[in-house]
C-alpha cells in the first residue's frame, strides 16, 4: 500500500468511527425518547468530542455529558435528558472496551 493510499485508508477509517459515533448517539437519543433532529447530531457530537480530548478530566468523564446538555438543550428539551445521553454514550464505550479487553486477555 502507497503512502497516499495508506493515508486515505486511514482518513477513510477515521471518517467512519465518527458517522458510527453519531448514529450511535442518535439510536441511544431514541431509546431514551428524546426527539431531535438528526442533523444536529452532525452538530454536536463533533464539537463534544472536541471538548471530550481536552486533558482537564479523565477520560472526559463529566465533560461529555456537559457539553451534551449544554449543546443539545439549546435546540430541544431538557438539560438533563441530554445530560443522561451523554452518560449513556460514556457507559456504552466503557461496556464495549471491556468486551475487547476480556478478549484480548484470554486471547494471550
Amino acid at each position: 500500500m502507497g503512502k497516499n493510499q495508506n493515508f486515505y485508508y486511514k482518513c477513510f477509517l477515521s471518517l467512519l468511527y465518527h458517522v458510527m459515533l453519531i448514529f450511535n448517539n442518535y439510536v441511544l437519543s431514541l431509546s431514551l425518547g428524546l426527539k431531535i433532529n438528526f442533523i444536529y447530531f452532525f452538530i454536536f457530537i463533533p464539537i463534544s468530542q472536541i471538548l471530550v480530548s481536552l486533558p482537564i478530566s479523565i477520560q472526559g468523564f463529566g465533560v461529555r455529558e456537559s457539553s451534551y446538555a449544554i449543546l443539545f438543550s439549546s435546540v430541544s428539551k431538557s438539560y438533563a435528558s441530554f445530560f443522561s445521553l451523554g452518560f449513556l454514550d460514556q457507559i456504552v464505550k466503557v461496556i464495549t472496551s471491556l468486551i475487547g479487553g476480556v478478549t484480548y486477555v484470554i486471547k494471550k
